[in-house]
Order: C-alpha cells, then structure tokens, then sequence
C-alpha cells in the first residue's frame, strides 16, 4: 500500500532561535499556557497555578488563549468550576518561550491530561501540519488510525498517517497537502470506521491538532474536533 502523506519526525526540541518548533527563547522566565477542555461529562473547567487561576470557567471544547506562566511553576491543577471539585493536578517542567496547551480529557472522575508542546511554524505553502490526539475514553484499550485523503480515496489503499495512537497520547506533527480533506478513524488495523467526514479545506499553512473524543456526556458516537495552533 502506498500512502500520500509524508511523516515529520520532529527532533528533539533544543532551546534557541533555532527551534523548529518556532518554540524561542524570550527576555522573560516564561513560557506560553492555554487549555483545552474535552472532559465530556464537564461544561468548565479552571487550570490554576500555585493554586491562582490561569483559566477560568473554560467551557468544553473552547480551547483558551495563551497565557505566560512562569517556568518555575512545577504544578497545574485542574478543577470543575461549578463546585471546585479538584479534578487532578499534573507536574510539569515548563521551558522557557515554549507554547503548550494543556489537553484534559475523559471524564472528572477518571481524568486523563495531556500536556503537549505546540508547533508555532507555519507549514510550508500548499500543505497544513496535523497532529493527532486520541482522547476517546470508550476506546482507551484501543489504539486508533488516523487517515487523511482525498475524499473518494478508497481506505484499503491507503496507509494511516497516525498508525495505533494510544489513548492519551498525542501524535507528531505530521505534513499534509491541503487538498486532503477527508479524515477517517479506525481501531488499529482494522478497515471498519469509527469517524468519516470531510472537512473543509484548512487554510494555506495552517497547524492543527485533530482531537478525538466521545460525545458530550460520553459514549458513541466519537467526536472530533480541529483545534487551531498556528494559522495565517
């Protein structure tokens, strides 16, 4: 099988102006946070710092703005906004100048975070970047595929940009032309979709990160949502 899609294994990221990433260092000890809330039994959340809030009432699936946080912060806790229930609270190593946006996924009571670095390069001209990340709570004992093609590219001929993606896990940024529009999903190694839809075309350059999920409230059918990281 042949496939349309070149993968971008993204090296390890140095600091520097040379990051390729667009991740550079600044005059400041801070790096850039914002969340994305896709607890699907949760309509907000807050992510607090040193127990201040840096997002507040953030409603699912509305990712925020960035927000510098200083890289001597060593803990972000997440809580439900409506009774400050304490959802989690994750250890983290901010660098300095780098995006992240934090990922909190499944449901209050079995809560599962993703802490990703965003890539702040545009793609080059012709293509978007997409990265994948498998939130599907119903499928967490299954990896996922993910496969981008033309819309009328039959699935058994073609080869998933994202092979077996884990629940949880985020994959690289991955270099696609912008007339593939259709984004299928299946269980690993299997031809059977659990998502198929065709989008609109995403603008020239554009980075995104594809983010699948249950439906609110939980269960089938999956959900998926395009968060923006970097566009025009």
């Amino acid at each position: 099988m042949t496939s349309r899609h070149s993968l971008v294994v993204l090296a390890a990221l140095a600091l520097g102006a040379c990051d390729p990433t667009g991740n550079t260092n600044i005059s400041s000890d801070a790096a850039n946070v914002r969340l994305a809330n896709f607890l699907v039994d949760t309509p907000a959340v807050t992510l607090s710092a040193r127990g201040l809030p840096l997002h507040i009432n953030t409603p699912f699936g509305q990712p925020t703005i960035y927000k510098l946080v200083s890289t001597n912060e060593k803990e972000l806790t997440l809580t439900r906004t409506s009774d400050a229930f304490a959802i989690g609270a994750d250890s983290v190593n901010l660098i300095l100048g780098r995006h992240y946006t934090y990922y909190a996924l499944g449901i209050a009571s079995a809560f599962k975070s993703k802490l990703a670095i965003d890539d702040t390069v545009f793609a080059t001209a012709g293509n978007v970047k997409v990265r994948f990340l498998h939130g599907v709570r119903a499928r967490l004992a299954n990896g996922i595929d993910l496969y981008v093609s033309l819309p009328g590219d039959s699935l058994d001929l073609l080869t998933p940009i994202v092979p077996s993606l884990a629940y949880g896990s985020a994959s690289p940024y991955i270099i696609v032309d912008t007339s593939l529009t259709r984004v299928r999903l299946t269980l690993t190694g299997q031809l059977t979709t659990i998502f198929d839809s065709t989008f609109t075309a995403s603008a020239d350059s554009t980075v995104v990160t594809l983010v699948a999920t249950d439906k609110t409230g939980g269960g089938a059918p999956v959900r998926l949502q395009v968060v923006v990281d970097k566009a025009p």
